[in-house]
């Protein structure tokens, strides 16, 4: 007595724990008393059943017991199943693996021609029972095992597996059927009923689809076909149940809740949120238990389901769900796995307002009495990266100085640094990429002695990803980039870890970067990396195949360079691509190609992009590279630039053609090109001929005239200021104001600082002499706007320029000369507030002063511009000739502090001169930027040249 009352309060611990993992221990010891109670203790022993086929026990504490009807099950876990199974109908066959034995038996079970429908016996039916059970624990350890096995391998047992599955639970529905058919008595069929089928088939079965969808969920349909089959099997069961002798096969809790799982592990399927919940709903109205892990899966269902913001709220609601049913039952608590299912709900969800959702999140769940974990931080931290706030990157990097000032009871790793990186990337303000550089400098600290924290090859292309669209041309972030490529090279070389070893999207993104530079040395730079990745090919890298991206990442490289010659290394490489069968030729590739022919600008271009286009519109046909619109745009580009006086033809005959082809309709970009392509026309009807293009453009429905189209047409008319100026400052009046009307209506023709400046530059050619004091006033309109909280117009050194520039070319009187300067003066004071002056700045600055009457003003002003140039050290070459137009020669002299002035005034004599000067004077004038950049670059290439050497000397 003393041992059923034991075994009573086992089965009543099974009870409320058979969906928890229980410790192999206690598992043991509860195993261990059902085992050892006498076999007519029927509930006992089906409850012994139950804890065993639905508690996750570590395989050498499993016992698989013996049941009523003697069917063959496993005695210990040390006896194999397969040497049981075998025994129907099959001898040993040498010596055979257990998984072999298995698959064996299942296919002599599956073969209805060795084994016809209505001949299998209790015994058979027995083994489809354990062989269905066997392959539920294998998918199930497949699971746990993934991280230790092959994907492709995975996927493939696990679709093997589920698949057998399914088919052995239709043979044993085949048998059950023909038994019916052959006339048997009610109470046959009943018994055949318990033999044949019973809850635990199906239950296994849809277990099995469950967990397999782990891997199916990598398919093309995310998993949903495994989930919609789980869910059949669970119809047919339900069907089943309702006949009389069936009232057994009722589904329990365990059946739905598997159903659940099924969905909860889709990807991006639609439906599985409200198709889990659809299941939680039918279960709470056949008054099925429900349990806290159910929820989670529901939750879960919705977090994979790419619904977005409705499966946020979705999974708010079940939370509150929860909360309100925790009253009656306190095991339905919301527990951490609860609050992190609903934060990655919400952090999918990117919405703007996920972050200050999941903090709220987070509030809640500490107030219920649980303490946030790394796991918590990071659902926040990815939240952030989702959301587009770029207003939280500097909440990112407290975030990250917080978890690393020991205040917690864990240390970040390897994900934290790497989400903080991802926000700091995404952040796009002009520092993000040497922002994101620190913290990877700090994670490599980090790492020295922290062995959770690894920087990986993804880590590095995230910042190098940051460099490579800073969206700023400086060497410096190409530089970076390459630095970064190189740091990662040497950690692999070193380390051998396959999680440090660059792969081809490290290599595209340091091209990409060197393509935004568009410095002098980009093609040099851009080919040493190139040559890396053609190496790595070459030499069978398995992970680096050949294909269009690498080819394309270095011909973007020559178009963008400006270089002549570039074109020509660009088809050459191009004819390389397309004889090579492993190469797919691609739109963009042909365009990149157009735009680095177009830096070889010769007599020839135009035909050779006319050639290419022509080979496009028959080849592309089969191949999917038919021109596009941005295809015929380019080509317009280029007969823009071309002397031919048929060009213009062309160029109209060109966009006639695109807007025929709805593949090719013509875009704002399009027509912004027709337009500037006029104002490189010397022809008095122009202004006549772009507006009509403008009116054309405003008659289409897909295309809207913006701010680039007005700028051009500006310029257009400021073209024709010298021969028609009142009519064309009417014209520029009128189309600014335009476009602030339009804007006001919604439409995107906001003015921004370039338009500006183009009314500005329009004057240079006008003979107004109040044109100093009229550029002055559209600067202070710009000025006002700005500070008026408009930050898209924020001026910058191109408008500031543009109004000094314009002050210098007033000569019309002595009066109007000193107020022009005055002018040119005060914006000049006014542009230290908003931007930076360059040397360009100073060296119009000493054009306005060379026009003042006043040799001693002129004088003395020159020597305190010069003075501030120095100091700013933005002295050049242009600004010291500038220089010498106001002064005379000893008064450079002097100006130069003793420096010996040569007596000729040619550009070589002032190229010596400069080398003279005092570093501080042009420390950051381009000519010494660029003396800077030359020598960090052959630094960097000195380190790449060794470390290729050292790499070599190891292989030989």
């Amino acid at each position: 007595m003393n041992m059923l009352r034991s075994c009573k309060k086992s089965c009543q611990l099974i009870n409320r724990t058979h969906w928890l993992r229980i410790h192999p221990q206690s598992s043991s010891l509860i195993c261990h008393s059902i085992h050892n109670l006498p076999q007519h203790v029927s509930r006992i022993a089906s409850s012994r059943t139950l804890f065993l086929r639905h508690t996750e026990i570590y395989p050498p504490y499993r016992r698989c017991l013996c049941s009523h009807d003697s069917k063959p099950h496993f005695q210990e876990s040390s006896t194999s199943f397969a040497d049981v199974v075998v025994k129907v109908g099959e001898e040993r066959k040498g010596t055979l693996s257990k998984s072999e034995k298995i698959e064996m038996v299942v296919n002599r079970l599956l073969d209805e021609e060795k084994s016809p429908v209505g001949t299998l016996t209790g015994k058979d039916i027995s083994a489809i029972d354990n062989a269905i059970f066997y392959y539920n624990q294998e998918v199930r350890s497949l699971n746990v095992h993934k991280a230790t096995l092959s994907g492709y391998s995975t996927i493939e047992k696990s679709k093997r597996y589920r698949k057998n599955s399914e088919r052995l639970l239709e043979r044993a529905l085949k048998e059950e059927a023909s038994f019916r058919r052959a006339g048997k008595s009610d109470g046959e069929v009943k018994n055949l009923q318990k033999l044949v089928i019973n809850k635990r088939l199906y239950s296994n079965v849809i277990e099995t689809l469950a967990y397999s969808n782990e891997h199916t969920s990598l398919d093309s349909d995310g998993g949903r076909e495994t989930a919609i089959r789980a869910e059949m099997w669970l119809q047919k069961l339900e069907e089943a149940s309702s006949w009389k002798f069936n009232k057994h096969l009722t589904p329990n809790s365990i059946i739905f809740s598997n159903c659940i799982l099924a969905w909860s592990r889709c990807n991006q399927v639609k439906e599985s949120g409200s198709r889990a919940e659809s299941l939680l709903r039918r279960m709470l109205h056949n008054k099925l238990e429900v349990n806290l892990v159910t929820y989670n899966r529901v939750i879960s269902a919705w977090a994979k389901s790419g619904m977005k913001r409705k499966a946020a709220s979705s999974a708010e609601a079940l939370l509150h769900e929860i909360q309100e049913s925790s009253g009656d039952n306190e095991e339905l608590s919301p527990d951490r796995s609860t609050w992190h299912a609903v934060m990655e709900t919400v952090a999918r969800s990117e919405d703007s307002k996920s972050p200050e959702s999941i903090e709220a999140l987070i509030q809640g769940m500490i107030s219920s009495g649980i303490e946030p974990n790394l796991s918590t931080y990071h659902f926040l931290l990815n939240s952030i990266a989702k959301s587009g706030r770029r207003d939280l990157s500097q909440k990112a990097d407290k975030m990250l100085e917080s978890i690393l000032s020991e205040k917690h009871d864990f240390t970040p790793n390897t994900i934290t640094f790497t989400l903080v990186l991802e926000i700091l990337a995404k952040s796009g303000g002009k520092d993000r990429a040497f922002r994101a550089s620190r913290i990877l400098k700090q994670m490599l600290d980090y790492s020295l002695h922290n062995e959770e924290v690894k920087p990986n090859t993804y880590t590095f292309n995230v910042v190098i990803d940051a460099f490579s669209k800073s969206g700023i041309r400086n060497p410096e972030m190409s530089l970076s980039a390459q630095n970064l490529l190189a740091q990662l090279e040497e950690m692999y070389e070193k380390s051998g870890s396959q999680d440090l070893k660059p792969s081809v999207y490290t290599f595209t993104s340091v091209l990409d970067a060197i393509a935004n530079c568009s410095c002098r040395d980009s093609i040099s730079n851009a080919m040493s990396v190139y040559d890396r990745v053609i190496e790595h090919i070459s030499s069978g890298d398995p992970q680096f195949v050949e294909s269009t991206i690498i080819h394309s990442a270095m011909i973007n490289v020559l178009a963008r360079s400006n270089v002549k010659g570039s074109g020509n290394r660009a088809m050459i490489m191009f004819q390389n691509v397309r004889d090579n069968m492993s190469c797919s030729i691609t739109t963009s590739l042909c365009n990149s190609v157009i735009n680095a022919l177009k830096n070889d600008f010769n007599a020839s271009t135009v035909d050779r992009i006319r050639s290419l286009i022509d080979w496009m519109e028959v080849e592309g046909k089969s191949g999917n590279f038919m021109p596009d619109s941005i295809t015929y745009t380019s080509f317009i580009s280029a007969l823009a630039n071309d002397k031919d006086v048929n060009s213009w033809d062309e160029i109209e005959n060109v966009l006639a053609k695109m807007e025929k082809n709805p593949r090719t309709l013509p875009s704002s970009v399009t027509y912004a090109v027709v337009i500037g392509a006029l104002s490189k026309k010397m022809d008095p009807a122009v202004p006549e001929m772009a507006e009509d293009i403008m009116e054309r453009m405003e008659g289409l429905q897909n295309v809207q005239a913006n701010t680039v189209c007005y700028t051009s047409l500006i310029k257009v008319w400021s073209n024709s200021m010298q021969h028609r100026e009142e009519e064309a400052q009417s014209k520029i009046e009128h189309y600014l104001e335009r476009m602030w009307v339009l804007y006001k209506q919604g439409k995107p023709t906001k003015p921004n600082v370039v338009t500006y400046a183009t009314v500005i530059n329009s004057f240079s050619k006008s003979s107004n002499p109040q044109k100093a004091h009229i550029a002055s006033q559209y600067l202070n309109d710009v000025i006002n706007k700005y500070k008026d909280g408009d930050k898209y117009i924020k001026p910058n050194a191109f408008i500031f320029n543009a109004v000094i520039r314009i002050c210098s070319t007033v000569k019309t009187s002595t009066s109007t000369q000193t107020e022009a300067y005055n002018i040119a003066l005060e914006t000049y004071k006014k542009m230290n507030n908003f931007a930076d002056p360059n040397s360009y700045t100073y060296s119009t600055l000493l054009n306005a002063c060379g026009n003042l009457e006043s040799n001693d003003e002129r004088f003395t002003q020159a020597r305190m511009i010069f003075k501030d140039c120095c100091r700013r050290g933005l002295v050049d070459v242009e600004v010291l000739k500038r220089l010498r137009l106001c002064v005379s020669r000893a008064g450079l002299s002097d100006f130069l502090e003793g420096i010996y002035v040569p007596s000729s005034d040619d550009d070589e004599s002032f190229d010596c001169l400069i080398q003279n000067l005092p570093r501080e004077w042009t420390k950051n004038s381009v000519r010494r930027q660029q003396t800077i950049f030359d020598s960090r670059r052959e630094l960097s290439q000195g380190r790449m040249r060794g470390r290729r050497l050292r790499k070599e000397s190891l292989r030989s």
